[in-house]
């Protein structure tokens, strides 16, 4: 009895690990090295968002609105303010995430570390 209840709790506690959610990740004045043009940074945001799944769509200068679907169960919007300084990534919106108060699930994050990684590379290399 008390080796099944040992099973049972280490399940329990592995599925709760295994879904746990984390604060919302947003992206604040990351700064762009060397001195580029807007032009080159919004260039290097919309080919970067593409690369790495996200559907990326011009809102106003300086603001571009990126979306996400996985497997068409996994939503998100992010907007993605530049300057020819820094850029920023902004959660808006998500389905299947399970927010609840400012927490979201992990992969999220993940999408959003590996799209700040793809911008400053491509913005890095676009002078090349």
């Amino acid at each position: 009895m008390l080796k099944t209840l040992k099973v049972v709790l280490l399940g329990s506690v592995l599925v709760m690990v295994g879904c746990k959610a984390t604060p919302i990740m947003n992206v604040t004045d990351k700064a762009i090295v060397g001195e580029h043009e807007l032009t080159v940074i919004e260039k290097s945001i919309m080919k970067a968002s593409i690369r790495k799944g996200w559907q990326p769509k011009k809102i106003s200068e300086g603001v571009i609105e990126a979306k996400i679907n996985v497997r068409n169960k996994h939503y998100a919007t992010v907007s993605i303010l530049y300057s020819e300084k820094s850029f920023s990534i902004n959660y808006v919106d998500s389905k299947g995430l399970d927010v609840k108060r400012n927490k979201i699930h992990k992969s999220y994050n993940r999408w959003i570390a590996h799209l700040t990684k793809e911008i400053e590379q491509e913005i890095l290399f676009s002078d090349l």
